[in-house]
């Protein structure tokens, strides 16, 4: 498994991914924990990813709904398709 580094962010939250994914920024690793959930690790830096998530609690970003969609669909395949470890 990777390392978190300062060049990238980790996230349980699924939004938060889906988000960041939708924006362009690849999930490059699924950690799946314990209790059922997962951690996304994505390649972008941690000061960046807060800016992000600031802008979407403030409703300013935009995004295509179908790049939403299918960002959603392509992180539950990985979710489901890891299987356990």
């Amino acid at each position: 498994a990777m390392q978190e580094t300062l060049n990238t962010f980790t996230t349980k939250d699924f939004a938060q991914a889906v988000v960041m994914s939708a924006l362009g920024y690849e999930v490059l690793e699924l950690i799946k924990g314990d209790a059922n959930f997962v951690r996304f690790v994505i390649n972008v830096d941690q000061d960046h990813a807060r800016e992000i998530w600031d802008s979407y609690w403030k409703r300013e970003i935009r995004v295509d709904a179908k790049e939403i969609m299918d960002q959603i669909h392509n992180l539950k395949s990985r979710i489901h398709s890891q299987g356990r470890r």
